[in-house]
């Protein structure tokens, strides 16, 4: 449990001690799963784009042309097959429906030597997948960063399976952030939740994966920039760093505003892993 409350001079203090608060405490956690109460954290980017100044600089992303429908790139390997702690698809299993049913749409890279074939292709789904092998979870991804960005961008839609443990991972708020449509399978988990139809598609089974697919496909282009645009105002409101902190400094009954390097450098990570501690598993 994590306490936050005014310390003077337009300080705040954090704490991870779980001792009681006072009447101007608020808890705030990253706990998605629990619905223990509280300020829940938004999720966020991965921290290698937090380190380079991001949310900074997404409007150049947000307005760049759209050339896919569809795009997909991570990491699959072992743990996303059989890591996952909750009844939804996983990764492994997401991915592997849409190569079995796209395959002729979909241009598939593995190796950084077919990044190239990106600039080329015509097919409107792109995936680029990093194969691990057991204890390689943490390895450098062949697709640079800032280039990964610029592919989800460059779609309409962005397919965000989950992590290898727990739903959240972070090509969900990366999609939301550069205002690409996710397609996911647990939409109802995020805080507040994503709607399906208004700011994202959803699926819950592999026919439901079918069926989206189609449908993202199939879209009208002016369908499509709605869902985007909605996609990127989520974003905005729920998930960008100074949103949190405007919620949190109203909880906390402030007047000015809370800082938003405490709110994502302080707080997020040490509650992510108290949340994931409790619950015997990692990203």
């Amino acid at each position: 449990m994590s306490r936050c409350r005014p310390a003077g001079s337009g300080s705040l203090t954090l704490n991870d001690t779980g001792e009681p608060g006072d009447g101007d405490a608020v808890r705030v956690h990253f706990d998605y799963y629990g619905g223990d109460g509280g300020l829940a954290m938004p999720y966020a980017m991965h921290p290698w784009f937090a380190s380079r100044g991001y949310p900074r600089g997404l409007a150049r992303l947000r307005a760049a042309p759209r050339r896919f429908r569809l795009a997909f790139a991570g990491s699959v390997g072992p743990a996303y097959a059989d890591g996952m702690r909750f009844p939804i698809l996983t990764r492994s299993a997401v991915l592997e429906c849409l190569l079995d049913t796209c395959r002729d749409d979909t241009l598939l890279v593995t190796d950084a030597a077919g990044l190239d074939a990106i600039r080329r292709t015509d097919r409107p789904i792109v995936v680029v997948l990093c194969r691990r092998v057991a204890g390689e979870a943490g390895a450098p991804h062949f697709l640079p960063p800032a280039r990964y960005l610029e592919l989800v961008a460059s779609a309409d839609f962005a397919l965000c399976p989950p992590g290898y443990t727990v739903p959240h991972s972070h090509n969900l708020i990366e999609a939301l952030a550069v205002g690409t449509a996710p397609l996911l399978n647990y939409a109802h988990l995020y805080r507040p939740a994503l709607t399906p139809g208004q700011n994202c598609l959803g699926f819950d089974t592999a026919d439901g994966l079918r069926r989206a697919v189609v449908e993202a496909l199939a879209l009208p282009p002016t369908a499509a920039a709605a869902l985007r645009a909605a996609a990127a105002a989520f974003y905005d409101a729920e998930c960008r760093p100074e949103a949190f902190a405007a919620k949190l400094a109203a909880a906390l009954g402030r007047a000015g505003p809370v800082p938003v390097a405490a709110v994502h450098e302080a707080i997020g990570p040490q509650l992510y892993r108290q949340a994931v501690a409790r619950r015997g598993g990692g990203k």
